[in-house]
């Protein structure tokens, strides 16, 4: 089984020999956070100290949050607030955000669905909580509605995702491709569907390598010849439509080349890539400006 977009960290976590994953999971985004936020620290002077988590309460959310704690732990910053809640049921968020800011952070990382994440971002407005920076685990910050709901109120957060409009502007394979599929089903790829893609060819190559060592005629021979095709791959980043640095699967099964970016809603209302650097189209506003200082 290969599969191309599910991030659970627990799937690669079982010991299975016939099961492969090609996008990042969870923990490696978290790290990546890591990444993001000592390079906003080296570029604008140490600003980012104190940190403050609010996270939904199933699986997705708790496990992000407990990836968080470890790795910016680990980095050397101080976790001042972690505030739960659940998505399925809350109303209002006045109480966590009057958490949040009473805590003081200078960097929020939020893991929300679509509706929590409205409610996180018009509760903050309404409570004037202007923490330097927001980082959002991707999820509701990038849902057309959640867009289309907040408006301007978005601008300035980011938040990691898998992919983004802007990336054929660094990624030239990938605007070919995409153009093709535009012209065929009438819209751009997106994450789930550009992840898909990537999945798909490289199954296409390990069937490829495959067929040099093993016939299809012995099916049981060819299902092994599969397994170690896929077990030794390594496919470099130019071949590919993602922002990753390759395809190369460890033990378990994961993919260990692969990565996240993390974007940033700018003032026309759209996304734009800021890391990494390799992949950026636009710099960083940071600080965010203060709901005060906003047209």
């Amino acid at each position: 089984m290969l599969n191309p977009e599910s991030t659970s960290p627990t799937l690669t976590a079982r010991g299975y020999k016939w099961f492969f994953r090609t996008t990042p999971h969870d923990e490696m985004f978290a790290k990546q956070h890591v990444d993001f936020v000592n390079w906003l620290n080296k570029k604008y002077g140490n600003q980012i100290k104190r940190i403050a988590i609010i996270h939904e309460d199933t699986e997705w959310g708790t496990a992000t949050a407990r990836a968080w704690q470890k790795y910016f732990t680990e980095a050397g910053y101080q976790i001042v607030k972690v505030v739960s809640y659940h998505a399925a049921t809350i109303t209002s968020m006045d109480s966590e955000i009057d958490t949040l800011k009473a805590a003081n952070p200078d960097l929020v990382l939020v893991a929300s669905y679509v509706q929590d994440a409205i409610l996180f971002v018009q509760t903050a407005k309404q409570r004037d909580f202007n923490p330097k920076a927001i980082l959002a685990q991707d999820a509701g910050f990038i849902n057309p509605s959640y867009v289309k709901q907040v408006g301007k109120d978005g601008f300035y957060i980011f938040s990691r995702e898998v992919f983004n409009w802007d990336l054929g502007q660094k990624i030239p394979k990938l605007k070919e491709v995409n153009d093709r599929y535009k012209a065929k089903y009438g819209v751009d790829l997106n994450g789930n569907s550009a992840r898909d893609y990537t999945g798909a060819w490289v199954l296409y190559y390990a069937l490829e390598e495959a067929g040099k060592k093993a016939s299809p005629a012995n099916l049981e021979e060819f299902r092994k010849a599969i397994r170690d095709a896929l077990a030794s791959l390594n496919i470099p980043g130019d071949k590919l439509i993602m922002p990753w640095k390759g395809v190369k699967f460890d033990s378990s099964g994961q993919n260990t080349l692969g990565q996240g970016i993390v974007v940033q809603m700018m003032e026309d209302g759209k996304y734009h890539t800021v890391f990494p650097e390799e992949f950026a189209t636009a710099e960083p506003v940071f600080p965010m400006p203060k709901w005060s200082e906003r047209g």
